[in-house]
């Protein structure tokens, strides 16, 4: 039935009275820091820095900086949680490598086991750009006007737009064609004799 009078670590003086109501306050035993209380969770501060895409993206790996701060029993660690994944103590820093879309949780624990409520980061990581590929016609077309098409393999973040150029000749100059289009083939006019 004792209780600690607030947080931090207290000194427990111990005497005994008799049945009669005897006691003798100078025999007291004096136990330090019998009694420790802690009742608050640590605090971590987190940053992170990527360079960002387009939507939100990040287009590099993440890398956290973290530090937790306990004033009670102490910090026992700072752990970090990737989507579902189990639980897993880190020092200061932790990087994120891995493409897709990802849930990071990070949050402190202290000596005397009290959990700070996890902060939570969305972070979507695409640093491959896409690769294109272009279904074009034969290599000698009857008409001037022909289908060209295109498509992309593209992993993490899906397909913006495309930007579609074209040259005249090899040694040409690019134009632009189609520009931001969501389009994946569409009818070229070129020029008889003309490559």
């Amino acid at each position: 039935g004792v209780k600690a009078p607030a947080e931090g670590r207290h000194t427990v003086y111990v005497w005994l009275r008799d049945g009669a109501g005897n006691a003798d306050h100078t025999t007291a035993v004096a136990i330090s820091d019998a009694m420790w209380y802690d009742g608050t969770s640590p605090v971590t501060v987190v940053s992170h820095s990527a360079a960002t895409g387009l939507n939100g993206w990040h287009v590099e790996p993440v890398t956290f900086a973290m530090s937790a701060t306990d004033t009670g029993s102490g910090l026992r660690e700072i752990r970090l949680q990737v989507d579902d994944g189990p639980w897993q103590a880190v020092g200061g820093s932790y990087t994120l490598a891995q493409e897709g879309r990802h849930i990071v949780r990070i949050s402190a624990v202290d000596q005397a086991g009290n959990l700070e409520p996890p902060h939570v980061f969305d972070m979507p990581i695409d640093f491959t750009p896409p690769q294109t590929i272009i279904t074009g016609p034969g290599l000698y077309q009857p008409n001037a006007r022909f289908e060209v098409s295109w498509t992309a393999i593209e992993g993490a973040s899906g397909v913006a737009a495309y930007d579609v150029y074209a040259r005249d000749g090899f040694s040409g100059a690019w134009q632009m064609w189609l520009q931001a289009t969501r389009l994946t083939s569409a009818q070229f006019d070129g020029q008889r004799g003309r490559t």
